[in-house]
């Protein structure tokens, strides 16, 4: 039977990564909440503008601006971005 020569251990301490894995994802999810509730909350404004003004008061009524009007609400329902000059 041999002796044993060399003993060799290694060992990684994780516990930092770990802690701040969970720090990492409890941020993700404050974020996510905080997406959420903007979200709702805008969703509440625009509501409360639809029912508080009438569009065609605040554009009004010419041949000009409801030209402008008709070409903002092919844009409208996406995500794009509008520049009226």
């Amino acid at each position: 039977m041999r002796d044993l020569v060399e003993w060799k251990e290694t060992t990684t301490d994780v516990t930092e990564q770990a802690q701040a894995r969970i720090e990492l994802e409890k941020s993700f999810e404050e974020i996510k909440r905080l997406r959420d509730q903007l979200h709702d909350e805008n969703v509440v404004l625009r509501e409360q503008i639809d029912q508080a003004f009438v569009f065609e008061e605040i554009v009004g009524t010419s041949s000009a601006l409801q030209g402008v009007l008709s070409r903002l609400m092919k844009v409208a329902p996406t995500d794009s971005s509008v520049l009226v000059s």
